[in-house]
């Protein structure tokens, strides 16, 4: 991640203050409501991959904002960012954003809202991770719920994570549900889908992930 300004200005000022300066054309993305976080006491965390904010890109209103501090909270699927002049953790209005990257160590993840992709109103407020973007797209929708978990006397709040992969095929989205349904939407060989994910030693069971974006991208190369 390039620094949001050059070694010779910061020189003599803190962190918070630097961050400050450089916010003045991204404003509008800061001024959300104060977002209220789950209690301490709760194990884990409600967010995608981490509790610590990682940059992202976003695309609000139509304009693009980079390097933006940014949570992703699974249980509400709210966007939440820190406005360092309130010096406070904020949501961010994300009727207003289409969709937005993360840049961590484990890679890029990008984001679009569900409305963008569906007319199903149960993706309508929530973004999908965009795993393939082609003839046949692959998404992914990450949840998050709050589990009470009893143990003896001891009751335990955590959070319980999902992942859920959908396609996009012919502009219509399908929830996949098992290794085997992908096939019943994909006019694709069976068989030879299945041998080349064997002899990639790829298994559903091991990441669900790479399994449906091998036939995909396979779908998508015969398409060309």
């Amino acid at each position: 991640m390039t620094p949001l300004v050059s070694n010779s200005q910061t020189e003599g000022k803190k962190p918070k203050e630097l961050y400050a300066e450089n916010i003045q054309n991204s404003l509008e993305v800061f001024n959300g409501g104060e977002y209220i976080e789950f209690p301490s006491y709760f194990e884990g965390h409600s967010f995608f991959q981490t509790k610590a904010f990682l940059y992202a890109d976003i695309v609000y209103n139509g304009l693009i904002y980079s390097e933006i501090p940014l949570l992703y909270d699974l249980v509400s699927h709210k966007l939440v960012t820190f406005n360092p002049i309130h010096a406070a953790k904020v949501s961010i209005q994300t009727n207003r954003v289409s969709q937005f990257t993360f840049y961590s160590d484990l890679g890029n993840f990008s984001f679009v809202r569900g409305d963008l992709i569906s007319k199903d109103a149960a993706y309508s407020e929530k973004f999908l991770e965009e795993i393939i973007d082609g003839d046949v797209s692959l998404y992914c929708l990450h949840e998050k719920r709050i589990k009470k978990r009893v143990e003896d006397l001891d009751r335990t709040m955590t959070f319980e994570k999902s992942e859920n992969y959908l396609i996009k095929h012919n502009n219509e989205l399908f929830p996949l549900k098992g290794k085997n349904s992908i096939f019943k939407i994909l006019p694709i060989d069976k068989k030879r889908a299945k041998e080349s994910l064997k002899l990639k030693g790829v298994k559903y069971k091991v990441d669900p992930k790479i399994y449906f974006s091998d036939v995909v991208l396979t779908f998508n190369n015969t398409q060309l």
